[in-house]
């Protein structure tokens, strides 16, 4: 796994990793993609709020 560019991330309603560069406390967040009719958003899948992300990165399998 490594960081990818935020458009080559899923929009299908994976939850993601994602990097916001920009955000002063927590730079990696659980994001998923939201549809709206002028297109979409990025959002913080734990809590409210759209986040800017640049780069996305898929979630680990869980342990065995």
């Amino acid at each position: 796994m490594s960081w990818q560019p935020i458009v080559t991330a899923p929009k299908d309603g994976t939850i993601v990793f994602g990097w916001e560069p920009r955000a002063t406390k927590w730079k990696i967040k659980f994001m998923v993609f939201r549809h709206t009719r002028d297109g979409g958003y990025w959002t913080n899948a734990v809590g409210t709020g759209t986040v800017e992300p640049t780069h996305w990165m898929p979630l680990p399998e869980g342990p065995k």
